[in-house]
C-alpha cells in the first residue's frame, strides 16, 4: 500500500468512522508539523491526528521528529499511526499515540490514543487554528481560480500587496 493510498484511508476513517465534520490532508501552514490528515469533531472541539507510515525507516524517522515525542508541541487531541497491519509494534509507539492497521475492508485499533486537552496543552488549539486558515485560505483559492496568494490580494483589494 502506498503512502497516498494510507492517507485516503484515514480521511475515510476520519470522515465515516470517527465522524468528523471537516478533515485537511497534508496543508502546509505555520504551525510547522504538516499532518498526513487530521479531522475535528463535535464542532471543532475535539482533534484526530493520523500520520501514515509505509515503512518502519519512515516510522524511525519520527523518533528525531521533535512533534512526535513532546506532547505539548504537536497537534490533535487523540494521535495515531496508521501503518499495514504488522509494521509497528504496540511496544514501539511514543507515549499517548495510538495505532491503526488497515485491512482491506476495514481500519483496526491495535491501540487507543490517549486523549491531550486543549486546557493542559493550549499551544495545540494554536498550532490547530493556523492550520484551519491555511486549508481555508488553500479552498478560496482553489474557487476564485487563483494560482497563489498574490493573485488572491491583487483580486480581493484591486492593488498589488505590499
Amino acid at each position: 500500500m502506498t503512502h497516498d493510498e494510507l492517507i485516503e484511508r484515514a480521511i475515510k476513517w476520519l470522515y465515516g468512522t470517527e465522524r468528523c465534520w471537516a478533515v485537511l490532508s497534508e496543508v502546509h501552514s505555520n504551525a510547522r508539523e504538516i499532518p498526513d490528515a487530521i479531522g475535528w469533531q463535535f464542532g471543532g472541539r475535539v482533534s484526530i491526528l493520523v500520520e501514515c507510515k509505509t515503512s518502519r525507516s519512515d516510522f524511525f524517522a519520527d523518533a528525531h521528529h521533535k512533534f512526535a515525542h513532546r506532547d505539548y508541541l504537536g497537534m490533535g487531541n487523540y494521535r495515531y499511526y496508521m501503518t499495514v497491519p504488522g509494521l509497528v509494534k504496540v511496544e514501539e509507539l511514543p507515549e499517548k499515540w495510538g495505532l491503526l492497521e488497515v485491512y482491506p475492508r476495514q481500519v483496526r485499533h491495535k491501540r487507543w490514543a490517549t486523549k491531550r486537552s486543549y486546557t493542559q496543552y493550549p499551544r495545540i488549539a494554536q498550532m490547530e487554528r493556523f492550520l484551519m486558515v491555511a486549508g481555508l485560505r488553500m479552498y478560496t483559492q482553489r474557487e476564485e481560480g487563483c494560482d497563489d496568494l498574490r493573485e488572491t490580494e491583487t483580486h480581493e483589494t484591486g492593488q498589488e500587496p505590499r
